[in-house]
C-alpha cells in the first residue's frame, strides 16, 4: 500500500514494467530465443510472458522483434 501510494502504481505493475523494458532491450538480440528472454527477465515461462507482453505492446514478443 505504501509503494502504491508513494508511486501511483502498484508493485506489480512496477515491476512487469520494469521486466518489459529490460525484455525489449533482450530481444533486440537475433541470437536469444524468446523463451530465453522469458526466463532472463523474470517470467516463469514463454507463455505467461508472451501474454504479458502482448497485453503492454499489442504484439507478441516475436511480431516486436520483427518491427524493432
Amino acid at each position: 500500500d505504501l509503494f502504491s501510494h508513494a508511486t501511483g502504481i502498484t508493485f506489480h505493475h512496477y515491476l512487469a514494467e520494469i521486466r518489459l523494458a529490460k525484455a525489449k532491450e533482450l530481444l533486440r538480440n537475433p541470437v536469444l530465443r524468446v523463451c530465453e528472454v522469458a526466463c532472463a527477465v523474470g517470467y516463469a515461462n514463454a507463455e505467461t510472458f508472451g501474454h504479458a507482453f502482448r497485453a503492454e505492446t499489442g504484439l507478441t514478443p516475436s511480431a516486436w522483434r520483427e518491427q524493432a
